[in-house]
């Protein structure tokens, strides 16, 4: 493939690695910084994300920034290795409810809740009333629970 081009910062700007490694100062401590933050946010797993300021240029020069710890993620579609481990998204809500105020966060989660309870209603694990947002009106007929797929299917390769 090709070649990632190296990370150059827009002038003006303070450019910030969010990945907590030993040593890295809160992110808190740039909140109240002259110049704009330029938030770099890795994805992936936790070795992928540890990998990527070594493999794209420029970013070794960026310095690390952590979140504090709180309450563990609501991320429940899969396990987390790490104890204080997010979803990325989850990652940047707090790191925007630190950078621009707790309405974003609260509106960055609200959207990500949704989507995880969902998902988990899809697969049968929630119901309906436990959705938050609720489940919309389109989707009840699909309802992994109501047997209406299981009956369609039946239907048209009868």
């Amino acid at each position: 493939g090709t070649p990632t081009p190296p990370f150059v910062p827009e002038r003006g700007t303070q450019p910030l690695f969010l990945f907590p490694h030993d040593g890295a100062p809160p992110l808190a401590s740039f909140a109240r910084s002259p110049e704009p933050v330029t938030l770099i946010v890795p994805d992936g797993t936790w070795r992928q994300a540890s990998k990527v300021r070594a493999r794209v240029a420029g970013f070794r020069d960026v310095p690390c920034v952590s979140l504090p710890i709180e309450e563990p993620s609501i991320y429940r579609l899969r396990s987390e290795a790490h104890a204080h481990g997010l979803a990325t998204i989850e990652a940047i809500a707090r790191a925007m409810g630190i950078l621009e105020g707790a309405p974003v966060r609260r509106a960055i989660e609200h959207v990500f809740r949704a989507m995880v309870e969902r998902t988990l209603w899809a697969r049968g694990l929630l119901e309906s009333h436990e959705v938050t947002g609720g489940v919309p009106a389109g989707a009840m007929r699909h309802d992994p629970t109501s047997g209406v797929l299981g009956a369609l299917h039946a239907t048209r390769s009868g």
